[in-house]
């Protein structure tokens, strides 16, 4: 997001509507960034060099009502 750093816009974002769900995008794929965007309230978390099927089968599951996490 534009002017945010690290998960500054996941934490607003929470702040400012809990209710809805947010997924993260990200070229990032270090597991403790990972593991902090699911514990400040992500519901998945996509990395951009997922293949396409992957990055399908993660927005399937999200859309299930699952938390989905990039293998690692």
């Amino acid at each position: 997001m534009p002017g945010m750093h690290g998960l500054n816009g996941l934490i607003t974002l929470r702040n400012e509507a809990p209710s809805i769900p947010v997924v993260i995008v990200s070229a990032e794929e270090d597991k403790q960034v990972v593991l902090q965007a699911i514990t400040y309230g992500a519901i998945g978390f996509i990395t951009k060099s997922s293949p396409r099927a992957q990055m399908t089968e993660a927005i399937q599951q999200i859309l299930n009502g699952n938390v989905y996490l990039p293998q690692t």
